[in-house]
């Protein structure tokens, strides 16, 4: 190992992995580049990551571990480019690649140079699948996380323990300064900070031990946890029930379907978010911003609040992405236009981004020639939509659903590993944090079930499908057993496309029980519908719950 590299965390990590003396650095004098944001006066020895190969047992590995002293481990241009390094060199040999992550996510101050950079590495992880083994991963809580710990605790369970690699607890709710959190939880309105507050003081009401800056690595299916931290080193931690609550993040795909250059001045809506309401950090004057989720919707406002001027946002599809309150709230109060069937098709510029151009598009979201319209900018947001973060979940063996790309659960958010339960968003993407803490108070009260009872705990009962179709995506859950639900249930769902003056309707086998007329159902906000287990017993040869949209 590199002199300059041997005493921190991220070498000792690997010290402790590999045999002694086995490992050989790679690009340790590699640093970043990056001028933007002042970087060129901070210090970025290896960028952020350690990189190279070893032995364990004799066995040849390659490994990277990140280096959170350095930008807080973030992924930089070079910090993607030495772990897609790392990469080729492990297929070349056959051998497998171990991440030690300790990350603060992407660069901020790079911009779209560290998206693209993740993209080259993330394609080399997708490429190497299925060819070599693998251990990385990302694994923490927020407000989730926090509420199961809870629900658990006042359940009856005694040994709890949190893991969060950040530094503090809350999650990305921290950087969600605006109001409207809480208004169902606790029935008045909040901040995304303070309503993680609400839960991390109950935590420490309730005496749950936590640890921060803590990092799983694997989870087997034995339910057996390996996690890094800097206080403790590596560490196997058995589980006999184990929450995943590891929310979501940004789909970086946006910005590579863009021709052009990837100048300074383009990034996700959640980066922007974090640099304004953390770092401090004003982005941009003029803005674009392409996709109407949730984030972008308020983000628009965020900027326009600090005296930028939001000339566009543009939606790809015909409908927008986000709630209709932020809709109104965020762009129609602020004279913001909205675009639908819009996208961007070429950027301007690059050093700094100059300006963008937005077309309008077909049915088969094409753009249409003649369409085209030039906005000068210097910033373009990317908001193009959120995905559960489940690296940790498939490397363990949980199903997934395919629509969702969260796991498939049961009536007891109960995955197909007994003993292994999802909520929030790594389970679903969801709108409100209220519903994201209402499904982790279900999990946390069942995961307590099931270390209180093991094997008592009921196993009989038939299972009861459930069928969405004709509009409805998915359900949450996918399956119920009657004997083990609560007294009621809440079916969550999405659906796929805009449909006005219709019923959201549901049949028990080939009898429609549930007909709720509803004036308008869209993407951008999660639908739900109620059972009661009293309901349930009445069919007791119910087999399949379907669950569609229907016209008036």
């Amino acid at each position: 190992m590199s002199n300059t590299t041997s005493s921190n965390p991220a070498s000792l990590r690997i010290a402790n992995l590999l045999d002694e003396g086995s490992f050989v650095e790679i690009g340790g004098q590699v640093t970043a580049r990056a001028t933007d944001f002042n970087m060129q006066e901070k210090k970025a020895p290896t960028d952020g990551v350690i990189t190279g190969y070893g032995v364990i047992d004799g066995n040849l590995v390659y490994v990277y571990s990140q280096d959170a002293s350095v930008l807080n481990g973030t992924i930089g241009e070079m910090h993607a480019k030495k772990i897609a390094n790392i990469y080729d060199m492990a297929m070349k040999m056959g051998a497998p690649v171990i991440g030690l992550i300790d990350c603060a996510g992407l660069r901020l101050q790079e911009a779209t140079d560290a998206l693209n950079a993740f993209g080259s590495f993330y394609y080399k992880q997708a490429m190497a699948s299925g060819v070599i083994p693998q251990i990385t991963a990302v694994f923490g809580n927020c407000g989730g996380g926090l509420a199961a710990a809870a629900a658990a605790k006042k359940s009856g369970a005694e040994d709890i323990l949190i893991l969060e690699r950040d530094s503090v607890l809350g999650g990305i709710l921290n950087q969600c300064i605006h109001n409207g959190f809480g208004l169902h939880t606790f029935k008045e309105e909040l901040t995304g900070p303070e309503y993680a507050a609400r839960y991390e003081e109950e935590v420490k009401k309730l005496e749950i031990p936590y640890r921060l800056n803590s990092m799983v690595l694997d989870i087997n299916k034995d339910k057996e946890i390996t996690v890094v931290s800097r206080s403790e080193g590596l560490e196997l931690i058995k589980a006999k029930a184990i929450i995943l609550a590891m929310g979501c993040r940004e789909r970086p795909r946006g910005a590579l379907n863009i021709p052009g250059y990837r100048p300074a001045g383009i990034y996700t809506a959640g980066t922007a978010q974090r640099l304004m309401n953390i770092e401090g950090h004003m982005v941009g004057k003029e803005v674009v911003i392409l996709g109407s989720g949730d984030i972008g919707l308020i983000m628009a406002r965020r900027m326009t609040f600090e005296g930028a001027k939001v000339k566009v946002v543009a939606e790809l599809m015909p409908y927008s992405g986000g709630l209709k309150r932020n809709i109104v709230q965020c762009l129609d109060d602020y004279d913001i236009p909205l675009k639908l069937s819009h996208t961007v098709v070429d950027i301007k510029g690059k050093e700094r981004l100059e300006g963008i151009t937005l077309a309008q598009v077909d049915s088969h979201g094409k753009p249409i020639p003649g369409t085209e319209e030039e906005y000068s900018c210097d910033t373009l947001l990317l908001s193009v939509g959120l995905i559960p973060e489940n690296e940790i979940s498939r490397g363990m063996g949980v199903d997934m659903n395919p629509v969702t790309s969260g796991p498939k659960v049961n009536e007891s958010l109960e995955t197909n590993i007994e003993g292994v339960f999802a909520c929030g968003n790594v389970l679903h993407v969801h709108d409100l944090v209220d519903f994201v803490s209402e499904e982790a108070g279900t999990a946390g009260r069942n995961a307590a079930e099931y270390v209180k009872l093991g094997e008592e705990r009921r196993q009989d009962g038939k299972e009861i499908r459930m069928n969405p179709i004709e509009g409805v995506r998915y359900t949450v859950p996918g399956t119920i057993n009657v004997d083990r639900m609560d007294e009621n249930l809440t079916v969550r769902f999405r659906v796929g496309g805009v449909y006005k003056n219709c019923y959201i309707s549901a049949y028990f086998d080939d009898e429609r029980v549930i007909h709720r007329k509803r004036p308008v159902v869209a993407p951008g906000e999660m639908e739900e519908i109620k059972l009661t287990k009293e309901q349930l017993l009445k069919y007791p040869d119910l087999q399949t719950i379907t669950v569609k949209i229907e016209e008036a």
